[in-house]
């Protein structure tokens, strides 16, 4: 917070006369400090904040519970940290705290079991099959299932798909435009285009599991979005910068990414 100060003084004199010396002491003026009041959370705001803590810490517990017994330590905080989340909801909101935390908590999770879907197909383009890693990413979507099926019975299987689904288009997509921009700096036949090679292959499979009459056209659609992005913001910093030739390595990877946009938009 900025916090503006004035001071004002005034400096006495000292006059030298035959007599004496007269001496007139300084005088100052306190400081007025003008300050910006700190503005209180709005009921909606502390809702938003005790919603996103309650889902946080569902995502937390699942995986807890991939690692350690129900009845360990670190299970019993994150049920008090919850319960006194929950509660605090329940004050602001008694009519739809119950609500709030189970749309909350099931976004959390849905959104927790699309990442690790990625973060898991993408260790598997790098040779990880049968390791601990995988098997405990494994044993992390199996609780986060399950806690899902709780809140939502009839629906958990949707939420997994949608949420991995878009994950792994997103994922796609940023996968295409970095492969893209390695291309366009003389990188092509090295160890990266190889790992992004893969990643793209597992990832387009995994796709193909989940949808197998879209999986082209969500992994299109994602690549399109993901470049339009990144030209977006590669522009923006083209105009902010001086340097000549970062202006010229810029224009580059700009053209170089309007150039598979337009084969995307061919296809």
């Amino acid at each position: 917070m900025l916090v503006k100060s004035k001071l004002l003084c005034l400096i006495g004199a000292c006059v030298l006369t035959s007599v004496g010396v007269i001496s007139v002491q300084s005088t100052t003026k306190p400081s007025q400090a003008v300050s910006t009041p700190v503005q209180a959370e709005t009921p909606a705001t502390q809702v938003n904040n005790l919603s996103q803590s309650i889902g946080e810490i569902e995502v937390e517990h699942a995986i807890a519970l991939s690692r350690f017994p129900a009845d360990t330590q670190v299970i019993e905080d994150l049920n008090r940290r919850r319960t006194a989340l929950v509660s605090q909801l329940q004050q602001i909101e008694p009519q739809r705290y119950q609500a709030l935390v189970r749309s909350a908590s099931q976004s959390a999770l849905s959104s927790k079991f699309g990442a690790i879907d990625v973060e898991r197909t993408i260790a598997l383009s790098r040779g990880q099959a049968d390791t601990p890693a995988i098997q405990d990413l494994d044993r992390q979507s199996i609780l986060l299932t399950a806690r899902l099926k709780e809140l939502q019975p009839q629906r958990y299987q949707a939420l997994v798909r949608s949420a991995s689904q878009s994950a792994l288009s997103s994922k796609f997509g940023a996968i295409d435009v970095e492969r893209t921009i390695a291309l366009s700096r003389g990188q092509a036949d090295t160890p990266i285009i190889q790992d992004l090679n893969r990643q793209s292959i597992l990832l387009t499979a995994r796709l193909k599991d989940l949808q197998p009459q879209r999986y082209l056209t969500l992994a299109t659609s994602a690549t399109r979005s993901a470049l339009q992005l990144k030209i977006t913001e590669l522009e923006a910093e083209y105009q902010r910068q001086a340097d000549a030739s970062s202006r010229q390595t810029l224009r580059v990877t700009i053209n170089s990414l309007r150039q598979r946009l337009t084969q995307l938009d061919a296809s």
